[in-house]
């Protein structure tokens, strides 16, 4: 076998190859409608969290927002093990824009384990508690998708000029109080500064 021959073999071969992973591609059966659902299922857990969060400010009463969150993980588990799936199996589709999706939702997760922990230890006084409350209501309604939530960061920091702007804490409970405050405050703005990144990422 000449080595023209050789070369063309090889070609033949390469090609028939990939016709093969080609057509197998195209008839593999895509799992969009299933990653659809979980954006769809993400965010209202989101909400559901955030929103949780809120009556335990206004009544005391989220003894199972750590269930919540456990179970919000488990859903992006597989949201993101089903994203990275189809982005193996789907040659010209970008799944780019939902795994990054799905990242930053898990980031968000993250943050709200450390949110739980902090508000379960809050004492405030009566109203600073409702401005608290609206604030995880209002985040947990403008969590979506297609939501910038620029506002929402404007909003933070309007509540915490509020608190810098109050007379020094005196006690030690008042001081720790204080810094829990301001923790719980950076918390959910690093939370909503993630969705902020990436609406600001993928806008035309």
């Amino acid at each position: 076998m000449t080595l023209v021959q050789l070369i063309a073999n090889e070609l033949s071969l390469l090609l028939v190859g990939a016709g093969t992973a080609l057509v197998l591609n195209l008839y593999m059966p895509s799992k969009q409608k299933a990653i659809a659902d979980y954006f769809v299922k993400v965010e209202e857990e989101l909400k559901v969290i955030l929103c949780r969060f809120g009556t335990l400010l206004r009544s005391g009463d989220g003894s199972n927002d750590g269930q919540l969150i456990d179970h919000l993980e488990k859903t992006l588990s597989e949201a993101l093990e089903l994203v990275y799936i189809e982005s193996n199996n789907q040659l010209f589709q970008s799944t780019n824009y939902q795994v990054h999706y799905f990242e930053m939702r898990r980031e968000q997760e993250k943050i709200l384990k450390g949110i739980s922990e902090s508000i379960q230890k809050l004492n405030l006084q009566s109203q600073e508690n409702q401005i608290l409350a609206e604030l995880f209501e209002r985040t947990g309604q403008q969590i979506s998708e297609e939501n910038p939530a620029n506002d929402l960061i404007v909003a933070i920091e309007d509540f915490l000029e509020h608190f810098r702007e109050r007379p020094l804490p005196v006690t030690r409970d008042e001081f720790e109080g204080r810094a829990l405050l301001f923790q719980l405050l950076g918390d959910l703005e690093r939370l909503i500064q993630l969705k902020v990144d990436f609406y600001d990422s993928y806008k035309p």
